[in-house]
């Protein structure tokens, strides 16, 4: 009988899963992903002629610029919601700009 330290290592590495519960259920999210990254990479495969592979380009280039401005334009709304609840009662003629400081005078005086 030989050793063998890949068997060592993978079975030192199922002990450890099994003490977890969260580990286990990582590895199985994993094992299933990889299986569905090869069925989609090997049973879906179509070679694309040159305008498909633009377009597909496109569309991977333009998902996550599309997400991001979205996201970024809704977080900019709730900025300014903020603000505008923060600052409601503030006249804005109270408001003076000092080079890159502003004072805000209120009723309870200048913050």
């Amino acid at each position: 009988m030989s050793f063998d330290p890949e068997k060592l290592v993978r079975e030192q590495e199922e002990a450890r899963r099994s003490q977890s519960w969260i580990l286990t259920k990582l590895h199985e999210f994993n094992a299933a992903h990889n299986r569905l990254k090869h069925h989609v990479h090997t049973a879906w495969r179509y070679p694309l002629p040159p305008w498909g592979r633009a377009v597909m380009g496109f569309v991977y280039f333009s998902i996550p610029v599309v997400v991001g401005y979205t996201v970024s334009s809704w977080v900019v709304s709730q900025s300014e919601a903020t603000v505008e609840e923060r600052f409601a009662n503030i006249d804005k003629n109270s408001v003076q700009g000092l080079g890159d400081k502003v004072v805000v005078k209120d009723e309870s005086g200048e913050r």
